[in-house]
């Protein structure tokens, strides 16, 4: 039993489908799954921005003292403790931004006994 050659098929199939079948086959771009995956993380990125700075009361603190320079502080303050961890990453980023110390909290942290685990 041979193999039918290409030219049979395309002689035995319609032209029009041929050429559809052919040219879709041709025309597919490399470039579309890695642009399809920027974007997510672009989009992904952007709302983890977003819900950084917009779920958050943030409170802007100095410490400092006679002879001290003055220590710059910002603690957001979330809801929730899940909110916290999800965040505490862009804090860290924050930051490393702006220079000055930052940290993420939430309501029910007491602030005179440390965070469990960290």
């Amino acid at each position: 039993m041979s193999v039918p050659s290409a030219q049979r098929i395309n002689d035995w199939l319609p032209e029009l489908f041929v050429r559809e079948y052919n040219g879709a086959m041709t025309r597919t771009s490399k470039w579309g799954g890695p642009i399809a995956v920027g974007a997510i993380l672009i989009v992904l990125t952007a709302c983890y921005v977003g819900c950084y700075f917009w779920l958050s009361t943030p409170v802007r603190s100095i410490q400092g003292g006679p002879g001290l320079a003055d220590r710059h502080i910002i603690t957001r303050f979330y809801a929730y403790w899940w909110l916290r961890e999800i965040f505490r990453p862009g804090s860290h980023v924050e930051g490393w931004v702006r220079g000055i110390d930052t940290d993420a909290m939430s309501m029910d942290d007491n602030p005179l006994r440390p965070v469990v685990g960290h």
